[in-house]
């Protein structure tokens, strides 16, 4: 009997809203000029132009607090037409090239000072109350201003 391996856990996403500058390589024209969320091997950003899975791109954003630019290559992982409930308009999966050591710090320095991203409804996932607390309980943001204001918005 063959063994199966378990997929790999993605890394924890941060919200964090973060001007920057998204661009087709082929083209250099310009697809988005935001990130709403990161992690340590993407991003989310939209609203956003246009684009296909697969296509290379150039992210260029502000390391916030700070005058540090990163400029990385990603790729278009995945493309949010903004048709399910919940969605914020177009908006693109980005899946980052490997990072250098100097990018890789200071990304880790932004991510250290931003709340977690709380989770989004997917078709077949049934959020709760409860884990959405255990979420924020679990990430240690339950102290936070903005941990008891996400706790208190989903209780609504």
């Amino acid at each position: 009997m063959r063994s199966r391996r378990a997929p790999m856990p993605r890394l924890p996403r941060h919200t964090l809203q973060v001007s920057a500058e998204i661009v087709r390589l082929h083209d250099f024209r310009l697809l988005s000029d935001t990130i709403e969320n990161l992690s340590m091997e993407g991003a989310l950003a939209g609203p956003s132009m246009p684009a296909a899975p697969g296509e290379k791109l150039l992210v260029s954003f502000r390391v916030p607090r700070t005058n540090q630019w990163i400029d990385v290559d990603a790729t278009v992982a995945r493309v949010v037409d903004g048709r399910r409930v919940g969605d914020h308009g177009r908006q693109l999966g980005l899946r980052f090239e490997p990072l250098s050591i100097h990018q890789r710090q200071w990304l880790q320095y932004v991510l250290q000072h931003a709340p977690p991203a709380p989770p989004s409804a997917r078709p077949g996932r049934r959020l709760k109350d409860e884990s959405v607390r255990e979420l924020v309980v679990g990430s240690g943001w339950a102290h936070s201003r903005f941990g008891q204001m996400l706790v208190r918005w989903w209780e609504k």
